[in-house]
């Protein structure tokens, strides 16, 4: 899904066929190294618009998708930092060790998923085409940690609305949600390669503006986890989301709130 080949194969078999039906649902693979380069966000905002530019505003598909290998091995061309790279590995997990791969496997899986949820309204599926026993599970099928980033998603965010796009930073994502219970959820993560990659810190973000009106918030890590919010919510390749209160004024002090420091130099 990039504006010069699938986008743009799209548009010209939409284009060439006039007025004759081309699609039940257009779908299209977003496949990409990770979810932010190339943007995600932008290609699907960009793909989205073509279609209405047709006169084609419902639901669209996507049907193969993310793709990130647990396992970071450069001898056998493995690398979680490059999705839809590990076609040619079939033999499944190495290890019963959580090593980095498989924590940016998931955390690119979730952010992935997060921008579909953000056009939630249009998006009606998203697959990811990892190997079952390879990315989600053991062949035991015991769960890998991808199948956490699924599973907390729909935990904490359930059947969301997007509400707003909050921008609080260079290469932070900010996306705020409705949930179910009418209650907004912040989504929130620092896409930095160096972070993703284990080899920088990420940002903290001061929230305080948000604990003045609402001094018992929580929030909620990758795995589903629950603690306490404190003035202070470090940022990084792992999203957390931030559990606000119904009928509050949640999105107005989240925009107040501001990055002061990073939360340490390079490891």
């Amino acid at each position: 899904m990039y504006a010069d080949s699938g986008i743009a194969f799209v548009d010209a078999q939409i284009e060439a066929m006039g007025d004759q039906k081309l699609y039940d649902i257009p779908a299209i693979h977003p496949y990409r190294e990770r979810p932010e380069s190339p943007d995600r966000d932008a290609d699907t905002r960009l793909f989205l618009d073509m279609l209405g530019r047709h006169g084609y505003n419902g639901d669209v598909w996507f049907t193969e998708s993310i793709y990130h290998q647990n396992a970071i091995v450069p001898e056998w061309s493995l690398d979680s930092h490059k999705g839809c790279s590990s076609d040619h590995f079939r033999a499944g997990a190495l290890s019963y060790d959580l090593g980095w791969g498989e924590k940016m496997a998931a955390a690119y899986a979730a952010r992935s998923w997060l921008v579909s949820l953000k056009y939630g309204d249009r998006v009606k599926l998203d697959v990811d085409w990892g190997f079952f026993t390879s990315s989600s599970s053991d062949v035991d099928l015991t769960p890998c940690a991808m199948a956490f980033a699924s599973n907390t998603l729909g935990n904490i965010l359930g059947d969301a609305a997007f509400m707003a796009d909050v921008k609080l930073g260079y290469e932070v994502r900010c996306y705020v949600f409705q949930n179910e219970n009418q209650a907004p959820v912040a989504a929130l993560w620092y896409h930095n390669i160096a972070s993703d990659k284990g080899k920088a810190a990420g940002p903290v973000l001061d929230v305080s503006a948000l604990l003045k009106t609402a001094p018992g918030l929580q929030y909620a890590d990758m795995m589903g986890n629950i603690h306490p919010l404190g003035e202070s919510l470090p940022l990084g390749p792992f999203p957390v989301f931030i559990l606000g209160e119904k009928g509050g004024r949640f999105l107005e002090d989240l925009k107040a709130c501001s990055l002061k420091r990073l939360a340490g130099a390079e490891r």
